[in-house]
């Protein structure tokens, strides 16, 4: 046996590794479903920033035609 704990016969040390690891997944699943999140607000602000210099950009045409 080289120690790793997976090698060990204790029902307690397997249970705690199958938890362990079902954290990992769960964790695993919250991080890609935060990014999603975050790629999604980034690419709103995105277009919010567009259309807010267009608006500037629109406003600064009117006032000089005027």
């Amino acid at each position: 046996s080289d120690g790793r704990l997976q090698d060990t016969q204790d029902p307690s040390v397997h249970e705690e590794l199958a938890a362990y690891h079902q954290n990992l997944l769960r964790l695993r699943h919250e991080l890609a479903d935060m990014q999603a999140s975050a790629m999604a607000c980034q690419a709103n602000l995105s277009s919010q920033h567009q259309h807010l210099h267009a608006v500037k950009a629109w406003c600064a045409l009117a006032r000089d035609t005027n």
